[in-house]
């Protein structure tokens, strides 16, 4: 009889306590991280509306692009095949960009060539459109 009590006592403890622990009112939610007007949680830190745009001409065979500010890559940019790139969610700022590629007209067993443009500034909540850049 004392275990059949002491069970139920026990039960009703473990009930009361889940049932607080999982109160909406308890300071602790999985659901309510901090969302900027882009619809994106800023629980690892900001996001931002800004990015860089533009096309590099002649479209190279296979290319990088790297934003940094003074010796620290910052970015990483994609370049699509035809030469057109454009990147979101970079802080505002004023970059360096450093552009290696591979011409199109080279031979298969070229190696690298690098462009770089200097003082790039990306201002808040706007894409900076580059046009067209000319890779020598």
């Amino acid at each position: 009889m004392k275990n059949k009590i002491l069970f139920q006592l026990l039960a009703l403890l473990f009930a009361i306590a889940l049932l607080t622990s999982c109160s909406k009112d308890g300071s602790i939610s999985l659901n309510k991280d901090p969302v900027n007007k882009t619809g994106i949680s800023e629980k690892f830190g900001p996001v931002y509306s800004s990015g860089v745009m533009g096309e590099l001409t002649p479209a190279p065979t296979i290319a990088e692009i790297k934003l940094y500010i003074e010796d620290r890559v910052s970015f990483q940019v994609a370049v699509n095949p035809d030469g057109t790139f454009r990147s979101s969610y970079i802080p505002p700022g004023v970059y360096n960009m450093l552009i290696a590629y591979i011409p199109a007209s080279a031979p298969d067993d070229s190696k690298w060539s690098y462009f770089e443009i200097n003082k790039v500034e990306i201002l808040a909540d706007e894409y900076t459109n580059l046009g067209q850049i000319k890779l020598p």
